[in-house]
């Protein structure tokens, strides 16, 4: 299986984002246009889904997570 481990998408937490998982290493973003993050995102399509995003993070995976939008 794909993981975010090997995905071009995959990315660390922003810092500062949320103090109590800054420093979790193998927890990170996920930047694939299909994932949209925020309020009032309504064009998603059959295969993406919305995160909402108001502590500034949204959606967290680790680099184990599997995804069916991977890219290497």
């Amino acid at each position: 299986m794909n993981t975010c481990k090997t995905c071009k998408y995959w990315g660390g937490i922003p810092k500062g984002s949320y103090s109590s998982i800054d420093s979790h290493k193998n927890l990170g973003t996920c930047s694939c246009p299909k994932i949209q993050y925020g309020y009032g995102a309504i064009d998603v399509s059959d295969n993406g889904a919305v995160i909402e995003n108001d502590e500034g993070w949204g959606m967290l995976v680790g680099l184990g997570f599997g995804c069916i939008h991977h890219s290497e």
